[in-house]
């Protein structure tokens, strides 16, 4: 049996396209495609997951399991990206020697930048 891998992190929201048009120029990727209720990403590189955005009716959980991590070069830079496509800071984060920034996007899903 082979391996599973992780090929598309899927998000649910309100406006797909509004969701691409940040994220696309966050990670510098393009959109790969459009169909029904999704709109995909194109993967960063090989092996790398995409992301897809899925058009979902009613409220979603205040409370989300997952987000994603993004390693970063230079923290205030990342941030000013996020800030520049309609993102936030939501927290400055440190653990022992680790820092990192709680950020979210338009539709308020938690992300965070990395440094590393």
């Amino acid at each position: 049996m082979a391996i599973p891998y992780v090929h598309a992190i899927t998000v649910d929201c309100a406006d797909p396209e509004v969701m691409a048009a940040f994220w696309g120029p966050l990670l510098g990727v393009e959109v790969s495609g459009r169909w029904k209720q999704f709109v995909g990403m194109k993967a960063p590189a090989p092996g790398h997951p995409r992301l897809l955005f899925q058009t979902v009716a009613g409220a979603r959980p205040e409370h989300r399991t997952t987000h994603v991590d993004l390693h970063v070069d230079d923290l205030d830079e990342a941030t000013a990206r996020v800030l520049e496509l309609g993102g936030h800071v939501v927290a400055d984060q440190v653990h022992e020697e680790t820092r990192w920034r709680i950020c979210a996007d338009p539709e308020n899903n938690p992300f965070c930048l990395v440094p590393g």
